[in-house]
């Protein structure tokens, strides 16, 4: 199959995402979703080329344009020059969702400061400057999506790191959603289990799916329907939607 090339209609309709860490999990779920709606989307990775690939193929027999982008949301730099790209091909964003993210145990006895900074520069430092690079691509009345953890609201001891970066994007998003109003909104989504994590038991993962209400995981599509209801949604700015089957009422 003959993937199309990425080229913007400026007389038609559709809209333009980017997502950061948009080849895998729960990232591609929210691409396919977004493009199964009449999206365009510009798929952001860092690494994982050809999941990259694999997804924009998937995006374009849905008959949608899908632009892979690497980039690097530790980076400055490169978030600028992958902004740069986007000028040059003359696409602009009606919606930018951050969910690169990195999850990895940090018991508060047996973590680094290099563990902690390396967290914290994916999960916090990088949505505020995947933001500031893009910012000046986001059309007025789009809107910025953060992709969050119920870990920023029920305390994981063993995730120390983890729990605190998430905990930190509420705030950043509740900071953006000030910053850059009126001319462009910024909302959370925290999800809760949806996927096991490579470095999580079986066990870990049954009481973790255990403690939410409905006793069962949600799924990639769950959060992905939540982040289009937001990028809809053009009187709701600032806010945080749980998706968690109830995980936050569980203490």
């Amino acid at each position: 199959m003959t993937r199309r090339p990425f080229v913007p209609d400026p007389n038609s309709r559709r809209r333009t995402l980017l997502i950061t860490g948009g080849a895998q999990r729960i990232g591609r779920a929210i691409a396919l979703e977004a493009a199964r709606r009449g999206w365009n989307i510009v798929l952001g990775y860092r690494r994982s080329a050809s999941s990259a690939r694999r997804t924009s193929l998937a995006i374009a027999a849905q008959g949608r344009f899908a632009f892979p982008l690497q980039l690097d949301v530790t980076r400055p730099a490169s978030l600028r020059r992958a902004a740069q790209i986007l000028r040059r091909r003359d696409i602009r964003l009606d919606l930018l969702v951050n969910c690169a993210a990195r999850f990895e145990a940090t018991p508060i006895d047996r973590t680094s400061l290099a563990q902690w900074k390396r967290i914290l520069a994916i999960n916090l430092a990088g949505p505020f400057f995947v933001v500031q690079a893009m910012r000046p691509l986001l059309r007025e009345g789009g809107s910025v999506v953060n992709i969050a953890d119920t870990a920023a609201i029920v305390p994981w001891t063993s995730y120390s790191a983890y729990a605190a970066s998430k905990a930190g994007l509420l705030m950043l998003t509740k900071v953006l959603a000030r910053a850059l109003a009126p001319r462009l909104r910024a909302n959370a989504v925290a999800p809760g289990p949806m996927l096991p994590t490579s470095g999580v038991s079986r066990a870990a993962w049954r009481r973790a799916v255990s403690r939410t209400a409905l006793r069962r995981p949600g799924r990639p599509s769950d959060v992905a329907a939540a982040v289009l209801f937001l990028a809809d949604s053009r009187f709701i700015t600032g806010q945080t939607l749980l998706v968690d089957g109830g995980r936050h009422l569980m203490g």
